[in-house]
């Protein structure tokens, strides 16, 4: 997918949680399931997602995230 804002490949991933309590990250889709340490960014967020997952797109050239509505779980 191709950044709205600046036209770079963008990176699919996740926002998600393991666990409640732990915080809420963005994980590429590159990275393997079971990676003990996976490369993440952390996202700062009132609400918990209780073990779900979001699916989004990072652009790392312009630091922006995009999710679709239709992914979020309800």
């Amino acid at each position: 997918m191709k950044c709205p804002y600046c036209n770079a490949e963008m990176e699919s991933g996740y926002i998600g949680q393991s666990e409640l309590f732990v915080p809420i990250t963005w994980v590429s889709d590159n990275v393997k399931e079971d990676a003990i340490l996976p490369v993440h960014k952390t996202i700062k967020l009132t609400a918990m997602l209780k073990g779900g997952r979001i699916a989004t797109h990072h652009c790392e050239n312009c630091k922006k995230f995009i999710i679709d509505e239709n992914d979020i779980e309800r």
